[in-house]
């Protein structure tokens, strides 16, 4: 039994930052608080006068006192997504201007009420929380414009527009254009184009890395080396935008 509780000791001292010293003192309320973390974890805690958020951290847990009516809160189908009668909030904070009378949960990043949408506790610029919905990754849209993040995207064609993963998950692309993220990849031949991974992708008469061309790179010849997060042509290598020599 010791040699069990000697490896779990040791096993979280693995994720302390480098550089940061916890002195003996102070071992056992970190122990304490990381526990609290993986057993109790952060929630919201309704009492008789008073609401507040419960969260931990190296030096213990903590507690963040809400500006919300007791009497009338109300836990939402996750966690972190709690209202009132007449505030809304994502954790400890407030979701300015939400309707909690309308107000829905997407999933756990995204949400909506009758007229805006909202991602965690930020405004989504412009959409229609009426006819919001998420598409992948960080794309969503509502019934005339889709979004990247918070950020309302100038794109080709909407009805055609899909989300089609990639690496990091911010892949999309419609019948006429890509993009990567917020931004239009320049892809040169549409038809063709064709995500590689790590980043990368390619059409007939281009390379590409996220939004970026690769002046001077081999199509034909483009591909990803795999478990190296590289791109190689018949050229040499491509370390994300940068054309570099091969090493071995």
């Amino acid at each position: 039994m010791k040699k069990k509780v000697m490896l779990f000791v040791f096993s979280l001292f693995l994720v302390i930052p480098i550089g940061v010293i916890i002195s003996s003192s102070d071992i056992f309320p970190f122990l304490k608080s990381l526990a609290g973390v993986f057993l109790e974890g952060e929630h919201f805690e309704v009492r008789e006068d008073e609401v507040v958020w419960i969260t931990f951290s190296a030096t213990g847990k903590y507690e963040i006192k809400l500006e919300a009516d007791p009497n009338t809160f109300t836990l939402m189908n996750h966690k972190y997504y709690a209202h009132d009668h007449e505030r809304v909030y994502y954790g400890f904070r407030e979701i300015n201007d939400a309707d909690p009378n309308s107000f829905r949960i997407v999933n756990k990043f995204y949400a909506a009420d009758s007229k805006q949408a909202y991602k965690t506790d930020s405004l989504i610029d412009g959409a229609n929380g009426a006819f919001f919905e998420y598409l992948g990754g960080s794309f969503s849209k509502d019934d005339k414009n889709v979004f990247a993040g918070t950020s309302k995207m100038e794109i080709c064609d909407f009805p055609s527009f899909r989300y089609i993963g990639g690496y990091l998950d911010e892949f999309a692309l419609d019948d006429k254009c890509a993009y990567s993220g917020l931004f239009q990849i320049p892809v040169q031949d549409r038809k063709t184009f064709q995500l590689l991974g790590k980043g990368f992708s390619k059409d007939s008469k281009a390379a590409y890395w996220h939004n970026h061309l690769l002046e001077g790179a081999d199509p034909k010849s483009f591909k990803v080396i795999k478990g190296k997060g590289i791109a190689k042509d018949k050229n040499g290598c491509w370390y994300g935008p940068q054309a570099k020599p091969c090493t071995k």
